[in-house]
């Protein structure tokens, strides 16, 4: 992996995690492994390597490459990307999946004329 990249992990429980290169070493201090799952409504980020953040299509939610929430609903709510604990032993990445990070609560239903306005 370069710096930048990410790859998408799906844990045993079914959760999908994306592990992202933020360092040029090879130590735990440079990866991070988030969740693919946007904290708003439950949909599925995609990291952007070429703007350096994690991008949520359903309502424009943008985090940084930590998974702090930087715009859209997700940032207007506090809502960052829940954040798996992770080792590097001998080059290998090991990420502690017991440790679930909590669900985004459920969102409340919405009337068309919520949603479209």
């Amino acid at each position: 992996m370069q710096i930048g990249d990410s790859l998408l992990y799906r844990a045993p429980s079914g959760e999908s995690i994306h592990v992202t290169r933020q360092g040029a070493q090879v130590t735990a201090r440079d990866f991070v492994a988030l969740s693919s799952t946007c904290p708003h409504l439950g949909c599925r980020v995609h990291w952007e390597a070429g703007n350096n953040r994690y991008f949520c299509p359903c309502h424009n939610g943008v985090f940084d490459p930590s998974g702090v929430a930087t715009g859209g609903p997700p940032a207007e709510a506090g809502q960052s990307l829940p954040r798996y604990p992770l080792a590097v032993r001998d080059g290998l990445i090991f990420i502690e999946v017991s440790a679930a990070p909590p669900r985004a609560r459920a969102a409340e239903p919405m009337t068309l004329t919520q949603w479209f306005g």
